[in-house]
């Protein structure tokens, strides 16, 4: 990020929020972490052919792909405001890939609900009628807005939707579809996997069951932007509170989810990367050209993560 000075994510919601260093630094920190980690799963299920080809994993993908667009493009672009011109090209790149990211939250929740309660359904979906709506619909939201409105793009401050005006409402209106719809499924599968628990294993308690269920949905079904509509008002300082945990867990939304889908699968990673290696060594012992094949420091370094995650359990 080459910005003169550090922006809070919590803006986004809440453009009044007091300027606070650690909010921003929290975001700087986390926005670094999320886009490195969402390009690092994107990786992983490319190259594992068990993953890549299942539908599940294929709108991971996409929601990494998502998140790592964004978080790069707010650090780079949402404090350009020097030009003006500038910053309204940037507002409206920065409108586009959160409404990606939150269409894709969507998309998870979708194909959640398909697995669960039309398994036949979802058997003959497709990744590009996801893709259409992920990629597509957005586009179609901020090229009406841009097309209408588009001198409520940026404001003094940031390279963003002015808060009170009407076009804010392109950004709120697909967010609260999305945490509505996916609001009501969380409550839904976690009752019904919480049931299907303690006919199981009746003698256990729900309690750590329950928090391994909101650990690992929470990230995939975006429920942290709950954070974001209770920070909208600055009630006596409150909304400061709520502007720190929506900034925390969502900046981070990207390390949660690599590690919510990397962990519990990183052997099945571990033996595709492994595989991969040999077949380098193989070919590399056999080729006489140096230089010919690519290195594997790459190869290496993904080893060592392996190695430090090893005994990481979700």
């Amino acid at each position: 990020c080459t910005s003169t000075h550090l922006t809070s994510f919590a803006v986004i919601m809440s453009p009044s929020t007091k300027d606070s260093s650690t909010l921003s630094y929290i975001t700087f920190v986390g926005c670094s972490l999320s886009a490195f980690f969402a390009l690092l799963l994107v990786y992983f299920i490319v190259i594992t052919t068990k993953l890549r080809g299942r539908l599940m994993f294929q709108i991971h993908a996409h929601f990494a792909l998502s998140i790592l667009f964004t978080m790069v493009l707010f650090m780079v672009g949402i404090d350009r405001t020097e030009n003006e011109d500038v910053c309204k090209v940037m507002a409206i790149v920065i409108h586009y890939f959160f409404l990606t990211m939150v269409t894709w939250m969507l998309m998870e929740g979708v194909h959640l609900y398909m697995l669960l309660y039309a398994p036949l359904t979802s058997r003959g979906v497709r990744i590009r009628w996801f893709a259409v709506v992920g990629w597509v619909t957005p586009a179609i939201i901020v090229a009406i807005t841009a097309g209408l409105a588009h001198d409520q793009y940026s404001t003094n401050n940031y390279c963003w939707l002015s808060a009170d005006k009407p076009a804010m409402w392109a950004f709120l209106v697909p967010l609260i579809v999305t945490m509505t719809f996916n609001g009501v499924l969380f409550v839904a599968v976690t009752r019904r996997l919480l049931a299907r628990n303690a006919k199981k294993h009746p003698e256990r308690l729900n309690i750590r069951y329950l928090a391994t269920l909101i650990f690992m949905l929470s990230p995939i079904l975006g429920l942290s932007w709950v954070f974001a509509f209770l920070a909208l008002r600055d009630l006596d300082g409150e909304s400061q509170v709520f502007a720190y945990l929506f900034t925390i867990t969502t900046s981070f939304q990207g390390v949660i989810l690599f590690m919510t889908i990397f962990c519990p699968r990183k052997g099945e990673m571990r033996k595709e990367l492994s595989q991969r290696a040999a077949y380098r060594a193989k070919r590399r012992a056999s080729s006489a050209l140096e230089g010919s094949l690519p290195s594997t420091r790459f190869t290496t370094l993904t080893g060592s993560l392996f190695n430090t995650l090893d005994k990481v359990r979700v």
